[in-house]
């Protein structure tokens, strides 16, 4: 390792030779470049289907979020064996007021998620969020269930009357329209 004062080299590139000319010859049975392997090779076994490696990769980040929350709950445990008593009403204090502050603004979430999902289905989502009480959709951590919240709002449009809006004016057009009066009168 060299020190910050001393000058560091850099190392001249190299020219890489042409791909194809000095290779050695492939064995036989072996695939060439570019071509699919044979069956029963290496390789050959089919793509793997994105859903499922997505599937497995969500399924490897939540595992790897539960294993970080217990760390950090058993970190918390051990800090809070060597506190006073004055520094555990603190962090008590702190630890209420954070999940007061994660509940709040999953509760803002959840009622987000649920707009967004109700956009096209249900009439009203703002009068349906006023009868709902979305706080049972939010976890602890303040993460939001949008999978159950979906499923709600399919409930709630078959429930209407078949999860569609209905057609056409939502009320008798006012007297006092501007425009509407000027196209009557003929002006």
């Amino acid at each position: 390792m060299t020190s910050p004062t001393e000058p560091q080299t850099v190392a001249a590139p190299t020219e890489a030779q042409p791909s194809g000319q000095n290779d050695p010859p492939a064995s036989p049975g072996t695939p060439q470049s570019g071509a699919p392997p044979e069956p029963g090779q290496p390789g050959s076994e089919p793509p793997e289907d994105a859903q499922a490696r997505r599937q497995r990769a969500e399924a490897a980040l939540a595992d790897e979020r539960r294993q970080r929350r217990e760390a950090e709950r058993a970190l918390a445990q051990v800090r809070q064996e060597h506190m006073t008593d004055a520094d555990r009403a603190l962090a008590q204090a702190r630890a209420d007021g954070a999940a007061e502050a994660r509940r709040t603004a999953g509760a803002a979430l959840a009622a987000a998620e649920f707009r967004a999902a109700a956009v096209g289905v249900l009439a009203d989502p703002d009068a349906a969020l006023e009868a709902l009480d979305l706080g049972r959709f939010v976890n602890d951590d303040g993460e939001v269930d949008r999978r159950k919240i979906a499923d709600l709002v399919k409930k709630l449009a078959a429930a209407a009357g078949g999860g569609k809006i209905p057609a056409g004016s939502r009320g008798a057009p006012p007297d006092n329209d501007f425009l509407r009066a000027a196209l009557r009168s003929g002006r």
